[in-house]
């Protein structure tokens, strides 16, 4: 399967689960596949937005934060002056997820 068509699965998993039509588990299970799939990948600025979307969305910005274990170069917000919107919405929501300096927790583990 080729990036594109991984990318729109995604997004249709993504649709289906604001939808409420795809259970919450399935839909990371799609986005750490998807993630697990784009690791190799050479990435834009576009990609990096949307991926920090998707981890947020999904609950679970550590899916993010590992990019840089496969390929140093992906940082977000690399050289970007203008950080969007959706950007500041995902770095919000996962400044909640913190415990202390060095340690965060996932949606699920805070819930518990």
């Amino acid at each position: 399967m080729d990036r594109q068509q991984r990318t729109l699965d995604v997004v249709i998993a993504l649709n289906q689960f604001q939808n409420q039509e795809l259970p919450r588990h399935k839909f990371l299970e799609k986005v750490c596949e998807y993630f697990d799939f784009i690791k190799s990948y050479e990435l834009d600025d576009a990609d990096y937005r949307f991926l920090i979307h998707l981890s947020s969305k999904a609950g679970v910005p550590h899916y993010y934060d590992i990019l840089h274990k496969f390929n140093e170069d992906k940082i977000l917000l690399k050289n970007e002056e203008n950080v969007k919107l959706d950007v500041i919405s995902a770095l919000i929501f996962e400044s909640t997820l913190y415990t202390n300096e060095n340690s965060k927790l996932h949606l699920y583990q805070k819930k518990f």
